[in-house]
Parts: structure tokens; C-alpha cells; sequence
């Protein structure tokens, strides 16, 4: 549990400096591309295809490496099918390569040390101003995972226009020569049509504005069970590339299976008894169900193609408010992992408010730092707790006033004008009150593992 929590604080952490990123957005949809996938065991792809060190040991036995999380994003939408390479202090030789999946992620599981990546810009982008490629000096420690990441703005698009690009594959390969037709939102006609290079991937430069994207399958193939043709509501804006993919395979041919990782977590912690269905995209069909275990996940063996995912939260907690509930257009692709994240709430009783309390290491929310809060004046009453993840507790109490201290650890320090304890904090029913500790340290609290590579438990 301890692991569990302190990977979503790393992986929060990591992607705080990718500007306009966000982590619900990153979480949404993980895909760990580049690897191929057993249960509970994810492993590295060298550039001659021969696989990486690792023999297929457990995730949580391996305790000697590290994880590297490659994200590759436009400003709004990740990049998929990104060419990702990383080398050791021979830039000419990779030691693996791999692609990004859905999400615009890609996952290396490496020994201990120091390497430099290499992004493969696909066609249609080029790297945004002031981005580095290759990324050089990138330290993988023992245990711990380090994400970087590439940003990215489509290539040739003229100031103030925007544009689509739409990529085709059956599933590992790049689709050519497949027409595709992009339509005003709500029209009849075509506003641009185009085929497929031999990358599977065609681009349109569009002025801003809601489209359509429609593909024309190809004769004897047909597009993947679940997936929406035409693809709607497709908002382009200007200055950036949005991306559309179809699947499609020859007409009756068996499908591979993938793997679909559903999380639920409530202020950055697992939530156990969630009920996860699975359904078919669009038509929202049942295919499967489940329930979340201790860890906050339900994985489910699927025919690669497009999914829609409802989550039905257990007693006591509540979906956050604007999330979407069944979250649609879920890919599942061969061999790989898609990871699909729902945040709860917890439900607050009638008769009570909140507190949350904050804290952040050299500005990093921390997670396992311990917090006393008493009633005022001090009562024989302590909550006692200590934050999660994202460097979250929360806790709901009845109203009246109310006194939280942290408890610094060995080697941290208050930041300057902290107080500590905090007094007076007024708690109302109904309401969440909100604490914010600042604490210094050594170093930035950057801590173990990665939610991207759990062990599996399938139900």
C-alpha cells in the first residue's frame, strides 16, 4: 500500500514541470506501449527486438531496478506511435527502443544509472520551442521511477489554423493507402478527404472549429468491433494538432487480446469494491464486470478494440464532480495495457464538514507525513493520520474549531513564516476546510515505484 501510494505521488511530481499538462488528463488513459505484457510483469524491448535483462520475474520481486516513463504530448492531446529510444553513454547504439501507446506513453523497466532519449518525431509535428531532443543525464535510481517528457506542435501548420491528424493501423502495423474524409461538424459533404502514408497517418490543416473524421474502409476489411465511425465533435484549435485513430482488420479475422487496468482512488489512495463494467463503445453493450481489490484495481483480458468503462463507487464514496461516467473511446490494443484512472470522493455525512490537510517538501506535495489535529480548546479526542500520495489527508469532523499540527520528520525543516500548529481552523457542516503545511528539505521528495507497473490481480 505504502508503494502504491508513493508512486502517484511520483508520478504527480514528475509531471509538474511539463508545462500545461495535466495529471488527470496523463492518468486518464495510461497505455504501456513498447513492452510486451504478462501478468504482473512488463518488459523492455531492445533495438534488435531481443528482450531487456529482466526474466519475467514479479514487478514487486525486482526490486533492483528502476522504471523510466516516457510521455510524449501535444499541448492538449498525447502523441501516440512515438518512436522512443534509450541509449547509456553510447548515443550511437540504443540499448531499447519502444512506442508510445494511446496515451502518449512509453515505459522502460532499466537497471540503476544514467542515459540519455531519443524521441523519433513523427511526421506532421516538430518539437515545441525549447524543447530538448535527446534528453541527456536522465537518472534512474534503484526502485524508483523518473518520468520525462517531449512536447510537441504540429509541423507546418500555417499561425492561427490548427489540424487533425489521423493515424490507421491494424493493430501493430501502419495502415497505407486508406481513404479518409473530414466533415464540418453536422454536415453531409466532405470538407477535405486524403489517404494514408505508408506511416498509416494522413494530416489535415483545418481553420479552427468542431469537424468529423470518417474513414472509408478499404475493401475486405472492417473497422475494429466498437469503434465509432464517423469519429465527432473533433475541436481543433489554433496552433495545435489533434489526433484520431481507427483500427480495422480483414473481415472476419480472429482478434488479439490486450489488457484493460481500471483504478479507482479517493485523496491519492486505492479504493477497494468499486464495480467496474465493461462495455462495447457507442452501443454500451455489457462485455464484462468486476469489482476493484485492495489495491484499487480491476483488470480484465480483452479482444483488442474500442471500450467504454462505468464505475459504480462503493458505499461511502461519491464520483468527483465533471467526471465522466462511463469514460468512452477506451482502446485496447494487442499485447498491451491500457490504464484507466476514476477519482472519488469520499461522501461526507449530513452532519459533518471536512478539513484537508497539505503538505508540501520543497513545494512537492509528500505524502507520509504525519498530522495530529484536536479539537479547541485541546480535547482528549486525537485524529491522528498521515498524508497520502498527492500529499493529501482529509478527514471529515463535526464543526467547530480546531487545531492541526505536522509532525516534521528527521531532516526536514518548517518552511519560512509556517506556523505549526495551526489553530483556529473552523470546520461548518457541509463545508471542506483547508490546511497547507510547508516543510523544507534535502531533496525533493521524488519516491518508489510506479503506478504504471503494479502487479496484476485479474478477479
Amino acid at each position: 500500500m505504502k508503494s502504491l501510494r508513493n508512486s502517484i505521488l511520483m508520478l504527480r511530481a514528475a509531471v509538474a514541470p511539463l508545462a500545461r499538462i495535466a495529471l488527470p488528463a496523463l492518468l486518464a488513459a495510461v497505455v504501456v506501449a513498447g513492452c510486451s505484457h504478462e501478468e504482473g510483469t512488463v518488459r523492455p524491448h531492445r533495438s534488435d527486438g531481443t528482450q531487456g535483462p529482466t526474466s519475467g520475474e514479479p514487478i514487486d520481486e525486482r526490486e533492483a531496478r528502476g522504471t523510466l516513463v516516457v510521455s510524449v504530448r501535444t499541448d492538449s492531446l498525447p502523441v501516440a506511435d512515438a518512436q522512443v529510444e534509450v541509449y547509456d553513454e553510447d548515443p550511437g547504439v540504443p540499448l531499447y527502443s519502444g512506442r508510445t501507446g494511446s496515451s502518449g506513453l512509453a515505459l522502460f523497466d532499466l537497471d540503476p544509472g544514467s542515459y540519455t532519449v531519443r524521441l523519433s518525431v513523427p511526421a506532421g509535428f516538430e518539437p515545441a520551442p525549447g524543447q530538448q531532443n535527446p534528453l541527456t543525464g536522465v537518472l534512474v535510481e534503484e526502485s524508483d521511477s523518473t518520468l520525462v517528457g517531449f512536447l510537441l506542435v504540429g509541423a507546418g501548420v500555417p499561425p492561427g489554423d490548427g489540424a487533425i491528424e489521423v493515424r490507421v493501423s491494424s493493430g501493430p502495423e501502419p495502415r497505407a493507402d486508406v481513404e479518409i474524409r473530414v466533415l464540418e461538424s453536422g454536415a453531409s459533404q466532405p470538407l477535405a478527404t486524403g489517404t494514408t502514408g505508408p506511416e498509416g497517418s494522413v494530416l489535415f490543416t483545418l481553420s479552427p472549429g468542431i469537424y468529423e473524421v470518417e474513414l472509408v474502409a478499404p475493401e475486405g476489411w472492417e473497422l475494429w468491433p466498437g469503434q465509432v465511425n464517423p469519429v465527432p465533435d473533433i475541436r481543433v484549435w489554433g496552433g495545435d494538432t489533434q489526433q484520431v485513430s481507427f483500427l480495422i482488420r480483414e473481415i472476419g479475422a480472429p482478434l488479439p487480446q490486450g489488457t484493460l487496468v481500471v483504478f479507482a482512488s479517493a485523496d491519492s489512495l486505492p479504493v477497494a469494491d468499486a464495480v467496474v463494467e465493461v462495455l462495447r463503445d457507442g452501443t454500451l453493450a455489457p462485455v464484462t464486470a468486476s469489482t476493484t481489490n485492495e489495491s484499487g484495481h480491476a483488470a480484465f483480458d480483452l479482444e483488442a478494440g474500442a471500450y467504454a468503462v462505468r464505475i459504480e463507487p462503493p458505499e461511502g464514496y461519491v464520483l468527483s464532480a465533471g467526471h465522466p461516467n462511463p469514460q468512452s473511446g477506451i482502446l485496447v490494443l494487442p499485447a498491451e495495457t491500457t490504464w484507466l484512472g476514476f477519482f472519488l470522493l469520499r461522501e461526507v455525512p449530513a452532519d459533518r464538514g471536512e478539513i484537508e490537510v497539505e503538505v508540501r517538501v520543497n513545494d512537492v506535495p509528500t505524502g507520509e507525513i504525519g498530522v495530529v489535529i484536536q479539537g479547541e480548546p485541546p480535547e482528549e479526542t486525537i485524529y491522528r493520520g498521515a498524508t497520502g500520495a498527492w500529499g493529501l489527508w482529509t478527514l471529515p469532523l463535526p464543526a467547530g474549531s480546531y487545531r492541526v499540527t505536522v509532525e516534521i520528520p528527521e531532516g526536514m525543516t518548517l518552511a519560512p513564516d509556517q506556523a505549526n500548529p495551526v489553530t483556529g481552523m473552523r470546520v461548518e457542516t457541509g463545508g471542506r476546510t483547508q490546511v497547507r503545511f510547508g516543510l523544507v528539505g534535502p531533496d525533493a521528495p521524488w519516491v518508489n515505484d510506479s503506478t504504471l507497473v503494479v502487479p496484476l490481480h485479474r478477479r
